[in-house]
C-alpha cells in the first residue's frame, strides 16, 4: 500500500511531551510512516521529548511480526540517533522562560537555519506535506508555532497544517500568553488567510469531557487527579489530529481519494482560524443514534456567534462502511450549523469503530468563548459539576 509521507513538526516542550507523544502511543505507525522533527528551546526538554517518542517507537517496533517490511524500518535505536543528530533544532538552552516574545527572538535568530533544515529533510525524502503541533502559554511554541506556519507557507511554498492548543484559563502568565497569540494572529500584521492553524481549545476539551459524562451517566469517587486532567483533554485531541495524518498517509484508499492539495479548499476565501470537531463510536447504531448532539458539543473552539460562513472537510474513519444517507445528513448539518458553503467528505475504512474527524475553518479568534481571561472556577470545581 502506497504510503504519502509527511514530515510531523512538534514545538515546544508541552506539544512534544505531551501531545506528540500521546499521538505516537495511540498510533504508532504514525513514527514509521512520517519524518519527525522536535523543535525545542531547551535541552532537558528535547532530551525528554527524545526518550519519550524513543520508548513508543520501540514497544512497537517490538511488536511488529519480523517481516521484510520490518526490517525497511529503522531500529529503534536508528530512530532516537535521527532525532538526536538530524531531526531536532535547538533554537537556545534553557527555555523560553514562559516569555512567548523572547521564543520568538530565538526563532528569529537561527530562521535561515530552520527554514534550511525543513526544506532538506522535505525534499530528501520526498515528503507530501507538514503538520505542526504547537501549544500557546509558555514560552516557546506560544508565537513561534504560527510564525513557522506562516514562513513555510509564505517562504517554501509548502503545504501545511498547523495545530495549536490554547491552555487551561488557570494561571495568569499563561493566559496572558495566550493573548498575545491572539494578538499576533488578529491585530500584528499577520495575514489571517494565509495561516492555515487551527486552534484547539483545552477549556472545550472540559467541556466535551462533561458532555461524554452526562451522555454515559458516569459518576466520579473522589476528586481527579493532575495527569487525569490532561489525559481527558489529551486524548480526544491525540486521537483526532492521529486520524487527520492517517488519511493524509493513506490518503489513496479513502472515498473518493484524498490528496493533500484538497485541504486547499477549507483556505478559499477565508479569513480567520480553524478547529476541530469529532465524534467517536464503537457501532454503527451508537453513532446514529447521537451524532449530532456530539458534533455540536464536541467543537474544539467556541466564538461568541456562528461564523457567517465556513469551509469544512470532514474524515470518517470507520471499519466498516458508512451509508450514502448519512453522508448527506453530515452535510447538510454542517451546512446549517456552521454555515459550511464548501463541505467535502471522505472515508477512511481502517481499524475497528468509527471516527469522525472535521477540519473547519473561517473562526475569528478575537471572540474566543470562554474568553481569554482567568477564570473563576477551577477545573476541579467544573469537574464536581458531574
Amino acid at each position: 500500500m502506497l504510503v504519502r509521507r509527511l514530515l510531523i513538526i512538534g514545538v515546544g516542550s508541552s506539544a512534544n511531551i505531551h501531545l506528540l507523544y500521546s499521538i505516537s502511543q495511540k498510533t504508532p505507525d504514525i513514527l514509521f510512516n512520517n519524518e519527525i522533527l522536535l523543535i525545542e528551546t531547551s535541552r532537558h526538554s528535547l532530551a525528554i521529548a527524545i526518550n519519550k517518542l524513543y520508548e513508543v517507537y520501540k514497544s512497537a517496533y517490538k511488536r511488529l511480526p519480523i517481516t521484510a517490511n520490518r526490517e525497511e524500518l529503522l531500529k529503534p535505536h536508528e530512530f532516537k540517533q535521527k532525532l538526536i543528530t538530524t531531526h531536532s533544532i535547538l533554537l537556545a538552552e534553557e527555555g523560553g522562560a514562559a516569555n512567548p516574545e523572547r521564543g520568538l527572538s530565538y526563532y528569529g535568530q537561527k530562521a535561515n537555519e530552520v527554514m534550511d533544515k525543513i526544506s532538506n529533510i522535505f525534499l530528501q525524502n520526498d515528503l507530501s506535506g507538514v503538520v505542526i503541533i504547537g501549544s500557546a502559554g509558555k514560552g516557546t511554541g506560544t508565537l513561534i508555532t504560527p510564525y513557522l506556519v506562516k514562513d513555510l507557507w509564505d517562504t517554501l511554498g509548502i503545504e501545511i497544517l498547523g495545530f495549536i492548543t490554547l491552555p487551561f484559563r488557570t494561571h495568569k502568565t499563561e493566559v496572558d500568553n495566550t493573548k498575545l497569540l491572539i494578538d499576533h494572529l488578529t491585530d500584528r500584521g499577520m495575514t489571517p488567510s494565509k495561516v492555515p492553524l487551527f486552534l484547539l481549545d483545552y477549556e472545550k476539551g472540559i467541556d466535551i469531557y462533561l458532555h461524554q459524562a452526562k451522555k454515559s451517566r458516569e459518576k466520579r469517587v473522589g476528586e481527579p487527579r493532575v495527569g487525569e486532567i490532561y489525559k481527558i483533554v489529551v486524548s480526544p485531541l491525540a486521537s483526532t489530529i492521529a486520524t487527520i495524518v492517517e488519511a493524509l498517509n493513506f490518503g489513496e484508499v479513502c472515498s473518493p481519494p484524498m490528496d493533500w492539495s484538497d485541504l486547499s479548499i477549507l483556505f478559499e476565501n477565508m479569513r480567520g482560524v480553524g478547529t476541530i470537531v469529532y465524534g467517536a463510536y464503537g457501532r454503527e447504531e451508537d453513532m446514529m443514534e447521537s451524532w449530532k448532539e456530539d458534533l455540536t458539543a464536541q467543537r474544539f473552539l467556541q466564538t461568541k456567534s456562528t461564523p457567517e460562513t465556513t469551509n469544512a472537510i470532514t474524515i470518517i474513519k470507520s471499519g466498516t462502511s458508512v451509508t450514502v444517507r448519512f453522508l448527506d445528513e453530515l452535510s447538510e448539518y454542517y451546512s446549517k450549523s456552521l454555515n459550511a458553503k464548501r463541505h467535502t467528505i471522505y472515508v477512511l475504512e481502517r481499524g475497528n469503530g468509527i471516527f469522525i474527524t472535521s477540519l473547519v475553518f473561517g473562526f475569528d479568534a478575537r471572540t474566543i468563548v470562554p474568553p481569554i481571561a482567568v477564570r473563576k472556577l477551577s477545573f476541579w470545581q467544573r469537574l464536581a459539576k458531574i
